[in-house]
């Protein structure tokens, strides 16, 4: 993949819903998950230079975040 403009890292961003019913802990796993995701299905293949890794929960509207800063 080329970069469309500049010197600005890639973003990948993976999204998660978490039932409302259920702890942070879980909101915080599955946004884990969502990252692992990310890595275990190579979303990143022919991305070059900085990455960024998004790994994203959502639990009603509030958002859990986990990421991770790559270079490839």
């Amino acid at each position: 993949m080329k970069r469309m403009r500049g010197a600005y890292p890639n973003v990948v961003i993976e999204l998660k819903r978490t039932p409302i019913d259920a702890s942070d802990v879980k909101a915080e796993s599955d946004a884990e998950k969502a990252l692992q995701q990310i890595k275990d299905r190579d979303y990143c293949h022919g991305m070059t230079g900085e990455t960024l890794l998004y790994g994203i929960s959502f639990r009603n509207k509030a958002p859990t975040i986990v990421y991770e800063r790559i270079h490839l």
